[in-house]
């Protein structure tokens, strides 16, 4: 039963139910209360959902002495968590420990690389000056990269204000 259960989560998640997926786990949990694998995949489904502290909760519950805790799969969370709470150099560093055993974790790691990278080239130009259309164009291609990140559209869309501020384009 319980691995119909966590088959019918994974597929719920792959379909972007998350919390379908979550009750689904929470229905594992019930019949397996100490199983790390769920406990993670629970946090993971709460961070897709942009629910940081519930990630962290489900998190905070495993035992991280258990050897059955799967690393990479934990720091692909906890990289999702610092990712939403736009703090992308620990989701880089979360993604690229993940990356090397979870393939999804690749793509996460190339976006926020290139949401930090769109955002370190624009802010550069702000604070030491430059070229103002390369840095236009670094920070435009940043806000295309995760319109559903809103902690980090509003630090770029702050940025590319003091941009145009600083070379009078208003």
């Amino acid at each position: 039963k319980v691995d119909k259960l966590h088959n019918k989560a994974l597929g719920l998640a792959n379909e972007k139910s998350y919390n379908s997926a979550i009750k689904t786990i929470n229905q594992c949990l019930e019949i397996s209360p100490h199983c790390s694998q769920f406990h993670t995949l629970k946090a993971k489904f709460f961070a897709l959902e942009k629910n940081v502290v519930g990630a962290r909760k489900a998190l905070a519950k495993l035992d991280m002495k258990d050897q059955n805790v799967k690393t990479s799969l934990y720091h692909f969370v906890t990289g999702l968590c610092y990712y939403y709470e736009d703090d992308l150099e620990r989701a880089i560093s979360g993604f690229g420990e993940a990356k090397k055993e979870l393939g999804e974790a690749k793509d996460w790691h190339d976006k926020a690389m290139a949401m930090h990278n769109a955002y370190v080239s624009g802010n550069k130009v702000v604070k030491i000056g430059g070229s103002y259309s390369s840095a236009l164009a670094c920070l435009d291609k940043g806000l295309g990269i995760d319109k559903g990140n809103s902690a980090y559209m509003a630090k770029l869309f702050y940025t590319r204000a003091l941009l145009n501020t600083r070379y009078e384009r208003l």
